[in-house]
């Protein structure tokens, strides 16, 4: 007897060697402890983090049991908790919470609990789940786009902006000259981007300026994970030359296109931004007058049936275009500086020039939230109580979470028809009452505002789930 104690003994000691060393967790290869089909009482929560899971639990029978301490099993596959060793022994002796770490992120670890009073072994805790993943950022939004000449070789610059950007990310550009899914298809730059304060810029040097050429761009911010790729940008680098005007009169000298034409992307709606012309009339040319117009067109149709927003007051670096927009869909977009020349006497318009910028093509969107991290659940009476970090919304909007959820396990072929919205509601927390005793259900959290689309999901896998 004391030799199979000894056994057993040397047998738990290297589980537990086994359960540290490695980043998951298996069964236990023996099933030879008693069974027990008695609920334990335990109220068992998890949470998912970046490559760990915090398991903690309330037993409300262990209050009175000074001595009471805790064992947390560990299983890759559902566990069956009648047997308290259908898994494998991560942790013994210890209280809640306990933080399980080294872990696989996007792999799935099963957990349960038993009480242990002195030398007695109690009854299993329900199982839960939770897959650890890395927080994502949200997709960088609010971007400007601008092109540019390179005075040492000629050849085109392309500039992008994140005016408000997070110092404790990074940035990374990935880009082509071909349209469709840049992530996918494009050139990556990791950490591209310069950050000054709240500014980050990335300028892509040594491009074509042929006129023909266009420079897609997708940028995605990238913290414990990253994020989902940003609207695209593109932009085709011109060289322009200032135009001279001459006319009956007064000679205006040269006004040529504008130095930079950039845009922001907003849920059906853009915003165009340019810089100062590349030059001005003088000053002592008193009898003309500059203006811009904006010209625009959607991808279906052409410049000659661009729409025409005239007479924009020379002082007016930037327009907010929101009407008459479609999310998804493709418009270019160019400035022209106008020049008038108007008779000396009658103040009439004697010639009109118009030089334009280059021309940009930009795909409104609403901007993608980042999803909430942290998920936990715990079990209640024939109900799921589930909890999730904040999300906040750089636009402003009012943040709101939807929950879905599925009594089916995520498999490769699962998409968001398989889940179903089973609430939505703007605090951080949710519980999903009203459930099957027996049944496991499997979570996903995301976020969206009035302001912002709704944030990324991964149908195929779940973020926790807990079985009553």
């Amino acid at each position: 007897m004391a030799k199979s104690r000894s056994a057993t003994l040397a047998a738990v000691l290297l589980c537990l060697l086994f359960a540290v060393t490695l980043s998951g967790c298996g069964k236990s290869s023996s099933a030879a402890s008693s069974t027990t089909t008695t609920s334990s009482g335990i109220k068992m929560a998890v949470a998912a983090g970046n490559q760990q899971v915090t398991v903690s639990w309330d037993d409300p029978s262990g209050t009175s049991a000074s001595n009471a301490t805790y064992n947390v099993y560990c299983s890759n596959t559902v566990p069956d908790t009648s047997l308290k060793d259908d898994g494998t022994l991560i942790a013994s002796n210890v209280t809640s919470p306990f933080v399980h770490t080294g872990l696989i992120n996007g792999q799935t670890y099963y957990y349960f609990v038993t009480k242990v009073t002195g030398n007695t072994v109690g009854p299993a805790s329900l199982s839960a789940s939770a897959v650890p993943m890395a927080a994502l950022p949200a997709a960088p939004s609010g971007m400007t786009i601008s092109t540019g000449i390179q005075a040492s070789n000629g050849l085109g610059t392309v500039t992008l902006t994140i005016p408000k950007a997070d110092s404790s990310l990074t940035y990374n550009v990935y880009w082509s000259t071909n349209s469709g899914d840049i992530k996918s298809i494009g050139t990556k730059i990791a950490n591209a981007f310069t950050i000054s304060g709240t500014t980050a810029s990335f300028t892509h040097n040594n491009l074509a300026i042929d006129g023909n050429t266009t420079y897609y761009y997708v940028v995605t911010a990238v913290g414990d994970g990253e994020s989902s790729a940003s609207p695209v940008l593109s932009a085709k680098p011109v060289f322009t030359k200032a135009v001279s005007y001459s006319a009956t009169g007064p000679t205006p000298s040269q006004y040529g296109s504008p130095k930079s034409i950039e845009t922001d992307i907003a849920n059906q709606s853009v915003t165009i931004t340019w810089g100062a012309p590349n030059s001005s009339p003088s000053v002592m040319e008193a009898s003309t007058s500059q203006t811009y117009t904006i010209y625009y067109w959607d991808s279906s149709g052409s410049q000659s049936s661009a729409i025409k927003i005239p007479n924009i007051s020379s002082d007016t670096t930037s327009l907010v275009i929101n009407s008459g927009l479609t999310n998804g869909k493709t418009y270019n977009f160019y400035v022209a500086a106008v020049q008038n020349v108007l008779d000396s006497t009658t103040g009439a318009t004697i010639s009109t020039k118009e030089t334009p910028s280059a021309i940009l093509s930009v795909v409104p969107q609403a901007k993608v939230l980042a999803a909430p991290s942290a998920v936990a659940t715990s079990a209640g009476d024939q109900q799921v109580s589930l909890s999730w970090t904040k999300v906040s919304d750089p636009s402003g909007g009012t943040v709101k979470y939807n929950v879905y959820c599925t009594t089916n396990l995520p498999t490769s072929g699962t998409t968001q028809a398989n889940w179903s919205l089973v609430g939505t509601t703007t605090a951080t927390s949710f519980v999903h009452s009203g459930l099957a005793t027996g049944k496991t259900y499997y979570y996903v959290i995301t976020s969206m505002s009035d302001q912002s689309s709704e944030s990324a999901a991964t149908w195929t896998s779940y973020q926790v789930s807990m079985k009553l």
